[in-house]
């Protein structure tokens, strides 16, 4: 009887016991993925928290997921000395223009820009002590085709469309409409040259390279300052162009009735300005203008009487012996 009851009670006992195991592994299987499963929530919770990793140069987003800029500046480019000019010295494009009449008469301006404001033009008829300013209805001034006392002829963009023109004034600049017969003038722009009869050429190279300045002589003849600090000249109405003796420094050129000029910044034992004539000797020889040079910012011609007006900077300078003083 003994045996048997204890052999019952084993038979009772083992599926209890074997229950219990099962329900064991199976909490224990259950601790242990949730274990893992909270590790793996918790550090995709981190990665997701924390500043993404950049590649090296590359922006940070920003919130809206938009590149944001570097905050370090590109590096720019070092400049390169140009081929045309003795020592690769460059020209730049004027901001200015200037015509002389007399020795006491002319007008000036900065040339300004098309769309957008900047164009200006004034007039001295007492030598440059004093400028009379005019309303203007035009914008990114070309040239002065003509001032006498009856008239004044600029070519320039109308204001509204930017198409290029002439306008002319009666009464001294004080009004302006486009204008009827002229005689056109020499004029540059960007890398054209355009002759009084309408024929465009590329004097400073087919390659684009850029007219810092132009003066003619007549309807054949003229001179050019390339960007790159080169001269040429032509007397066929820009048919053909040919080098002109370099000249270091050069800013800007005017024509005279038998030669042209250059008017030259830098030059031995001359801070300011000098003007000679191209090809025509050491700068040197001539008078020294005290001028600040700023690049872009220097005009100069030659009125009918030869009278050498430049205009540099903060001075307005006049010369009657040929520039040797001012």
């Amino acid at each position: 009887m003994v045996a048997r009851e204890g052999t019952r009670v084993e038979l009772r006992t083992a599926p209890l016991t074997v229950v219990a195991l099962v329900v064991f592994v199976l909490v224990d299987a259950a601790l242990v993925w949730w274990a893992f499963a909270s590790v793996r929530s918790d550090g995709a919770a981190s990665a997701s928290e924390g500043p993404m990793p950049t590649l090296p140069g590359a922006a940070s987003p920003t919130a809206g997921g938009t590149p944001a800029p570097s905050s370090a500046p590109a590096a720019a480019p070092e400049p390169t000395a140009a081929a045309g000019a003795p020592g690769g010295s460059r020209a730049a494009t004027s901001s200015r223009y200037l015509y002389a009449v007399d020795p006491s008469t002319a007008h000036r301006g900065v040339r300004g820009g098309c769309p957008g404001p900047g164009t200006t033009f004034e007039s001295t008829t007492d030598g440059g002590a004093t400028w009379t300013p005019s309303p203007v209805e035009f914008a990114d001034v070309r040239a002065i085709a003509q001032a006498d006392a009856d008239v004044i002829v600029v070519i320039a963009r109308d204001a509204a469309t930017c198409g290029l023109g002439a306008f002319w004034s009666f009464v001294d600049g004080d009004d302006w409409e486009p204008a009827g017969e002229y005689q056109s003038p020499w004029t540059a722009d960007a890398a054209t040259v355009t002759s009084p009869a309408g024929q465009p050429s590329t004097p400073c190279g087919d390659d684009g390279s850029g007219v810092a300045d132009v003066a003619g002589r007549g309807t054949a003849e003229a001179v050019a300052l390339c960007a790159d600090g080169s001269l040429v000249t032509t007397s066929d109405a820009g048919a053909t162009w040919s080098a002109a003796p370099p000249v270091e420094g050069a800013v800007a050129v005017a024509a005279a009735s038998d030669r042209y000029l250059v008017a030259v910044a830098g030059s031995d034992g001359c801070e300011g300005l000098r003007v000679i004539p191209v090809g025509g000797g050491e700068a040197s020889s001539i008078g020294c203008l005290a001028a600040e040079v700023v690049p872009g910012e220097t005009a100069v011609d030659v009125a009918g009487d030869g009278t050498i007006w430049v205009w540099s900077g903060d001075v307005i300078a006049r010369s009657g012996d040929g520039g040797a003083t001012w």
